[in-house]
């Protein structure tokens, strides 16, 4: 976790890295690794984009390439289908137009 100042600077730092090369508007996330290797991990909407559409640009433990499978899993158990609002975000629903509901995977 890069928390604080010192690790305010490292992220400036590694993002400048990192969107030299990319050529791509870019997000940086860094997570914890006791956070998202829990058995009741939930993922929210705006995590569910991240994971979607995410690199991984290091997992030291193989943590989040899993966890960026499984979330191919859910979107293709659950049928859902990501679409574009007006505004410009992005939104999910069901291939069926049915309601979402919770998905297990």
């Amino acid at each position: 976790m890069l928390r604080g100042a010192e690790g305010l600077r490292v992220r400036g730092e590694v993002y400048r890295v990192l969107a030299r090369h990319v050529g791509r508007p870019l997000t940086l996330v860094d997570v914890e690794l006791s956070e998202v290797s829990r058995d009741n991990f939930e993922v929210t909407p705006l995590l569910l984009n991240a994971l979607y559409d995410g690199v991984v640009v290091y997992d030291e433990f193989g943590v989040l390439g899993a966890l960026k499978q499984k979330t191919a899993k859910l979107v293709k158990k659950a049928r859902l289908t990501r679409y574009r609002t007006p505004d410009g975000k992005y939104g999910w629903r069901r291939v069926d137009g049915k309601p979402l509901e919770a998905v297990e995977v």
